[in-house]
């Protein structure tokens, strides 16, 4: 009997995260890759200025999860629309007053937290506390055009 391939889509791996510009650091970076987190950076595919709405829409065709620290994605319309229509899963880290080695440590810290966020249907946005709590947002219904 011949063995079949083996099947690697099987396999449970841990998502990409995506760590925007308002996150992005070297450091940060190298500490969430050290800590075996799969990470991509914004500076690596997208110009420092692209608007949220042009590079939300890509990355969530990757299936990758955005990190970033962007309190107010969630009360900009564009934004929100961007993160709804391409199926986002968005996690805001609430600790912008920290230095970037304090919130890679925490990051690292509740790195199975985020990783679990694969398992949650998107489009999500979502805030990550400091002492590790998650708390997930209620998007707002769009509201049909009235034409």
């Amino acid at each position: 009997m011949n063995a079949s391939p083996l099947d690697v889509s099987s396999f449970d791996e841990a998502p990409v995260l995506f760590v925007d510009r308002s996150l992005e650091s070297r450091s940060l970076v190298e500490l969430l890759r050290a800590a075996g987190a799969r990470i991509e950076s914004h500076s690596a595919h997208f110009a420092h200025d692209s608007p949220d709405v042009e590079w939300l829409p890509p990355v969530a065709r990757n299936g990758w999860i955005v990190l970033t620290l962007d309190k107010h994605l969630v009360s900009r319309p564009l934004e929100l629309r961007a993160i709804r229509i391409s199926r986002s899963g968005v996690l805001i880290v609430k600790a912008d007053s920290l230095p970037h080695a304090q919130i890679a440590a925490i990051l690292v810290a509740h790195l199975s937290k985020i990783q679990n966020l694969r398992h949650v249907e998107r489009p999500f946005v979502a805030r990550l506390y400091r002492d590790g709590k998650i708390n997930f947002v209620a998007l707002p219904v769009e509201e049909e055009s009235q034409e």
